[in-house]
């Protein structure tokens, strides 16, 4: 059957793309990155993403979430 061929040609692909990424993501250095919500989470959750490999390579620090133009806490203003 046609789409059973078609399936296993794009999962073939798949793994072939998978291993490809793995290995250029292994290779990067990270020298810059984002920081983004993590599309996998089902709650929000900010991480630092490798702007040329796309690698989630952690959590940002306080800092850098204020550099980003994120607000750690939320202080009322007084009158």
């Amino acid at each position: 059957c046609y789409s059973d061929l078609k399936v296993e040609e794009l999962l073939s692909n798949l793994t072939d793309n998978k291993k490809e990424l793995d290995e250029i993501q292994s290779n990067c250095k990270h020298s810059e990155f984002t920081i983004s919500d993590d599309p996998n989470e089902t709650s929000f959750s900010l991480r630092k993403v490798c702007k040329v490999c796309k690698k989630v390579i952690g959590y940002p620090s306080d800092t850098e979430l204020k550099d980003a133009g994120y607000t750690t806490k939320m202080k009322k203003e007084e009158d």
